[in-house]
């Protein structure tokens, strides 16, 4: 029999066999197997055997379990929008392992030469071997039947714990996300269907646009209840940070981008963001959008024009290229997240005083030249994860536009 040890805030710490029970712990038979060190937010970042020897430790960054630490050295974690690993690598980009599950994590089949690093499988929870259920925090699930083990609960009496009474699937208070596994995560066992934890622009309807009904960028949640100061810019009216410009973007589902982001629900496409991102960064220019001239690691890349209207704002343009790339030449990437990543640029052309450069450009998730995490996530979800991405036919680029 397995048991479970937890501190005062209910994370678990510890588990192991019973080979008795009693009232009295220093009788109950209680063997330590495993040990936790745990984060502020109960998240597993270094395990040691019963005897106190290290196993592993787990590097989270923005919550999310990134790389591990073992005896066999260091792993990276490629996991899918909610969370769930796909792909473990090692140190020089090795696949070790690769992970395929059900819509609740069940049927989860891992294969390939290298062990599992850390075990944290269904949208990065740890899946314990000796009970096949997933731990969340607050209870446990269990994937082979899409249902949590025990009911959801409340320290505070509540009628019905974390339920929406307008929504009758919630009302159970043993299912999982109000059964929307593929849209939906739990990050602590207690939903409460929060932006955080939906993900509606995973194309909820399957009629291959992005349409969930809260379709805030997962990946940049951070772009909210802005107002547009742009000229030529209409600020959307549903509390988001979405814009579309008159010139490249369009509110029309039916009209996309080739290979861009559906701009729907008046989402902009990718090149009508990179547009309101060129024209914002550089001031005094105007972006020409082209045509696609295809994929770059998972973004959409598109050909384009600058053109400005005096000498000064070319000049402008100019020198803040050359700061972000130490030299004319090499690409720029201007932001710290979610980065225009201008590329391939031309020479100036001068025709009745404007000013013309011709140029290709993307959006990368990460600027790689902020630090660390920069280019470990460049490295990882721009490089690694987008060409998976890529080759399984889609795009990482942000489903809201991050600049304005």
């Amino acid at each position: 029999m397995t048991g479970y040890i937890y501190d005062a805030e209910g994370n678990r710490v510890a588990k192991g066999t019973l080979t008795s029970f009693s009232c009295d712990l220093t009788q109950n038979g209680f063997a330590t197997t495993t040990q936790y060190i745990v984060g502020h937010s109960g998240e597993q970042i270094t395990a040691v055997d019963g005897a106190g020897h290290w196993l592993r430790t787990n590097v989270y960054v923005a919550g999310a379990p990134l790389a591990t630490y073992d005896a066999a050295g260091l792993h990276f974690n490629l996991s899918d929008a909610l969370g769930t690993k796909r792909l473990q690598v090692n140190a020089t980009g090795t696949v070790e392992q690769t992970c395929q599950s059900l819509p609740f994590g069940d049927a989860l089949s891992c294969t390939g030469a290298g062990a599992d690093d850390n075990k944290l499988h269904f949208t990065a929870k740890e899946r314990d071997t000796e009970s096949g259920n997933d731990y969340f925090g607050a209870r446990y699930l269990s994937s082979n039947v899409g249902r949590f083990i025990s009911p959801d609960w409340s320290k505070n009496p509540q009628g019905v714990p974390y339920a929406d009474y307008t929504n009758p699937q919630s009302l159970n208070l043993y299912a999982y996300v109000d059964n929307r596994p593929l849209v939906q995560e739990d990050s602590t066992g207690h939903f409460t269907n929060s932006p955080n934890e939906h993900f509606g622009c995973l194309d909820e309807m399957g009629d291959g646009n992005m349409n969930g009904s809260n379709c805030s960028s997962f990946m940049n949640p951070q772009y909210t209840g802005a107002s547009s100061s742009i000229p030529g810019e209409t600020a959307l009216d549903n509390g988001e940070n979405q814009y579309i410009s008159g010139d490249y973007g369009s509110a029309d589902s039916s009209n996309k981008d080739p290979g861009g982001v559906a701009p729907n629900n008046g989402k902009p496409g990718t090149s009508g963001c990179i547009a309101t991102g060129l024209q914002s960064t550089f001031p005094g220019s105007t972006a020409t959008m082209g045509s696609s001239t295809g994929e770059v690691g998972g973004h959409w890349n598109f050909s384009l024009q600058l053109q400005f209207s005096s000498q000064d704002a070319a000049n402008t343009f100019s020198s803040m290229y050359t700061a972000a790339s130490s030299g004319w030449d090499p690409p720029a990437r201007f932001g710290s997240g979610p980065a225009l990543h201008l590329e391939n640029l031309g020479s100036f052309s001068v025709s009745d005083g404007t000013y013309t450069i011709g140029a290709t450009a993307h959006i990368d998730l990460f600027n790689p030249d902020t630090g660390a995490g920069g280019i470990a996530g460049h490295v990882l979800d721009d490089g690694a994860w987008g060409h998976i991405v890529q080759f399984f036919g889609g795009n990482i680029d942000p489903n809201g536009c991050p600049f304005r």
